[in-house]
């Protein structure tokens, strides 16, 4: 009681009053602070909600390891690119996850950890061709990216992986792609849709003649001489379609080449138009080759003479009008038959097969004369020439054989020559006769002079006795008739009595001797030769 005393009553009641305003204070402070907490620990819930959604929804694989290399995180996307669940993965030891993983769950990843917290960040940040292994085992491109963060005391390590498989495969798609226009046999040219030049290829510098640099930004020339096939080019073009056909172009040295040219336009996934591709193809010497084998072929359905062109194994693949309309068949029908060469010897075998043994089993060319029988029975020979086709690694690819008729020719020469051994023989019998008719001709003469001069003698024995009755008076001009009896009016050197005429001198007056032909002197009786 005495000490109350001492106390102040008003003392008392403002200390009573001030402690209950304490109390009423520390209350709203408790409550304060209990408000505050609640709010931070909803505001990191909120935001560790916030993480693990972006987390989540990274198109990017992420994985969260800890410092002993143990999986704490795994996204969906990551899920998509390892094949492993979130719940079978988590708490596992990363080396799992990658390539070389006995190598890995060897290493310490504690002091691996201290390591590369001291790394920069540059080197945070690689990629690694084959670095990923997925469930299936099957290894992958990635590229990683590392950082650190520290949540209650602990080290954790956010490990984002990008899949590099698609954008790899793409682009060696189009490094492919890239590869094979740059290395084609046509020149290809990519313009912009203003129809400048953007890229040519290696074909395009060599088919024209043109540097790269020298084309880049300049509009294409696709006529030699006139602008008619450029209008109509890019008239189609326009119209939203790609143009092909043949035109001619003009290189750098002013030569004109033949090309097949195709200008397809390019659209962008939108349908705008965002290039042009054009194709060229020299065809000049293509052009000039078909010429040739038109000529050729025109030459040789032309020709007088049977062809024949075989295949390796000797079938038939082309004839020649000539031998259609000598044998009567189609090629159509022949082709792939073997000819009748092959199939029948004819009259003489040793020319086949001769034939055969030289040009179809030792491939050199060979020429000789076929005979042949013919249906009906006549006989028919051909000069025929059999030539070996070969490659250019010098095998064997086909046979052309030219068959020229020769029948009738030779009929022909036949009788030639028999005519020319009748006259040869007329022309000797000729000669002899005319080397001896002369000799003849005297020795004949000789004969019938001699003959006639022994006649002569002997009728002038036995009638001397007329000269000198003849030169008697009263005698003149009369001529005396013989009486021998051995001789005859025919056989007589006297002409015919009553002024008769010899049959050879029957033109003249003068006459002739009957036996030796020759005239009668006016002044004597005798013939000149019988006398």
């Amino acid at each position: 009681m005495g000490f109350w005393r001492f106390v102040d009553p008003g003392m008392l009641v403002a200390l009573a009053g001030g402690g209950a305003l304490c109390a009423a204070g520390a209350h709203w402070l408790a409550r304060r602070v209990h408000g505050r907490m609640a709010t931070t620990d909803d505001a990191l819930r909120s935001s560790e909600a916030r993480n693990r959604a972006a987390i989540d929804t990274m198109l990017d694989a992420h994985v969260t390891v800890d410092r002993q290399g143990i999986v704490t995180g795994f996204n969906p996307a990551a899920q998509d690119v390892f094949g492993w669940p979130a719940a079978d993965i988590i708490g596992q030891p990363v080396h799992l996850l990658i390539n070389g993983g006995e190598q890995a769950r060897r290493q310490d990843w504690s002091r691996r950890s201290d390591q590369f917290v001291t790394l920069p960040a540059a080197y945070r940040r690689r990629i690694y061709p084959q670095g990923g292994r997925r469930r299936d085992g099957t290894l992958f491109p990635l590229e990683l990216a590392i950082s650190d963060f520290t949540v209650d005391g602990q080290q954790l390590f956010s490990c984002t992986i990008r899949d590099l498989s698609e954008r790899w495969e793409r682009e060696a798609r189009l490094l492919h792609l890239a590869s094979a226009v740059e290395c084609a046999g046509d020149a290809i040219t990519i313009m912009d849709p203003d129809r400048r030049i953007r890229y040519v290829n290696a074909q395009y510098e060599r088919q024209t003649g043109f540097a790269r640099d020298e084309v880049l930004g300049q509009m294409p020339d696709l006529g030699a001489d006139t602008e008619e096939p450029g209008a109509e080019i890019w008239a189609t073009l326009g119209r939203g379609q790609a143009w092909s056909g043949l035109v001619q172009t003009r290189r750098r040295d002013g030569s004109v080449r033949d090309e097949e040219l195709t200008l397809t336009p390019v659209l962008d996934s939108g349908g705008t138009l965002s290039a042009y591709v054009a194709v060229a193809r020299d065809v000049t010497r293509r052009l000039e080759m078909e010429l040739e084998r038109r000529r050729l072929a025109e030459a040789l359905e032309h020709c007088a003479d049977s062809i024949e062109i075989l295949d390796a194994q000797g079938r038939i693949v082309y004839v020649n009008a000539a031998y259609q309309a000598g044998s009567g068949q189609r090629l159509a029908d022949m082709r792939g038959s073997r000819p009748e060469a092959l199939r029948d010897f004819g009259v003489d075998t040793a020319p086949y097969e001769d034939m055969l043994r030289t040009a179809y089993r030792g491939g050199r060319p060979w020429s000789g004369t076929l005979k042949a029988v013919t249906p009906d029975g006549e006989l028919h020979e051909a000069d025929v020439t059999v030539s070996p086709m070969r490659d250019e690694h010098e095998r064997i690819s086909g046979y052309v054989v030219v068959k020229r008729d020769t029948t009738d020719r030779r009929r022909l020469e036949a009788l030639a020559q028999q005519r020319q051994k009748l006259q040869s023989i007329g022309e000797i019998a000729g000669g002899i006769a005319t080397g001896i008719s002369g000799p003849l001709r005297i020795l004949g003469n000789e004969l019938r002079r001699l003959d006639g001069h022994t006649r002569t003698r002997a009728w002038g024995a036995s009638w001397t006795w007329w000269t000198p009755w003849a030169r008697s008076p009263g005698r003149a001009g009369r001529r005396p008739r013989p009486t021998s009896t051995g001789s005859s009016a025919a056989s007589s050197p006297w002409p015919p009595p009553n002024g008769s005429r010899s049959p050879s001198c029957a033109a003249t007056s003068i006459p002739r001797c009957r036996r030796s032909g020759a005239t009668w002197p006016m002044s004597a009786w005798r013939c000149s030769t019988c006398s």
